[in-house]
C-alpha cells in the first residue's frame, strides 16, 4: 500500500502533469477570469520548470558536495546503495544493464582500488515489484568482479527494496562483520544522500558519506542557460520533486 501511495504522489508533483493540468483547467473551465487565470499559471509552470539556470540553482543546493580522493581517510568498507541498474526484460541477459547513476559503481571501485576501502557492501534488492529477476545488489557484484574487484571483499544485501531498508539490513550486516559506522563510508548519488544519511541516521549509524552522479552543473550565464527552455531542466525537477516526496513519505512513516 506505501509503494502504491507513493508512486501515486510521485505521478500527481510531476512538473508535466501539473503543467498539462493547469492547461487542461484552462479549456474546460468556462468562467474567462479563471480560464485565464490557469492559462497563464499553466505557461508561467512551463517556463519555470524548464528553465535550465534555475534548475540547477536548486539541484546544486540540494546535493551534498564530495571530496578529492587524496583529501580522504581509509576506511574499512563502503556501503553502496543500489538503484542504478536497468530491469530488462528484452536483450541478452550476459550482461548489466547501467542507467543513470553508473558513477556509484565506479566510484566504489575506484575506492577500492586507490586503498581508500577494504571492502563493499552492497544493498539494494528489486524495488519494482512487476518485475522478477535478479536482485540489484547481485548483478552489481558481477559486474565489480568483472572490473577486478576480488568476490572475497563483496558483501551483499540483496533483499532491501528501499532507502529505509538498506539502512536497517546495513546495520545487521555491519554488526555481523564487526564493523564500526564510524570506519564505513556511505556511498550514493548526491541528490539521494540527505535521505540516505537520514535513514542511516535514524538506525544509530553515523557515517561519512561519498556522493556521485551529480545532476549539477558549474553556473553559467549564457543566453541559452538562462531563457531557452531545457527538457533536461524538467527531468532535474522530476527526480528533486520525487525525492522531496519519497523524505516526506519517510517522515509520515517514521523511517527518518
Amino acid at each position: 500500500m506505501f509503494f502504491v501511495l507513493s508512486k501515486l504522489l510521485n505521478f500527481l508533483i510531476q512538473p508535466l502533469f501539473i503543467v498539462a493540468l493547469l492547461l487542461l483547467l484552462s479549456l474546460v473551465i468556462r468562467k474567462p477570469k479563471l480560464k485565464r487565470i490557469f492559462l497563464i499559471t499553466g505557461f508561467i509552470n512551463l517556463l519555470f520548470f524548464s528553465n535550465d539556470f534555475i534548475a540547477n540553482e536548486v539541484v546544486t543546493w540540494w546535493e551534498l558536495p564530495t571530496q578529492a580522493y587524496k583529501e580522504m581517510r581509509a576506511y574499512e568498507a563502503a556501503v553502496l546503495l543500489t538503484g542504478v541498474a536497468q530491469h530488462k526484460n528484452t536483450g541478452p541477459t550476459d550482461r548489466v544493464y547501467i542507467s543513470t547513476g553508473a558513477d556509484r559503481v565506479n566510484h566504489t571501485v575506484e575506492l577500492y582500488k586507490r586503498g581508500i576501502i577494504k571492502e563493499i557492501i552492497i544493498s539494494g534488492g528489486i524495488s519494482d515489484p512487476d518485475y522478477e529477476g535478479t536482485p540489484e545488489a547481485i548483478l552489481l557484484r558481477d559486474l565489480m568482479k568483472v572490473m577486478s574487484v576480488p568476490d572475497s571483499v563483496i558483501w551483499l544485501d540483496p533483499y532491501a527494496n528501499n532507502t529505509y531498508e538498506n539502512a536497517v539490513n546495513s546495520k545487521v550486516m555491519m554488526d555481523s562483520l564487526q564493523l564500526q559506522p564510524k570506519d564505513c563510508l556511505l556511498v550514493t548519488s548526491a541528490f539521494h544522500m540527505r535521505r540516505a544519511l537520514a535513514c542511516f541516521n535514524k538506525q544509530n549509524i553515523a557515517m561519512d558519506y561519498f556522493t556521485c552522479d551529480f545532476r549539477s552543473r558549474p553556473r553559467t550565464f549564457k543566453f541559452d542557460t538562462l531563457l531557452i527552455p531545457k527538457l533536461e531542466a524538467i527531468l532535474i525537477w522530476q527526480k528533486l520533486l520525487k525525492e522531496w516526496v519519497g523524505i516526506l513519505a519517510y517522515k509520515m512513516a517514521g523511517y527518518v
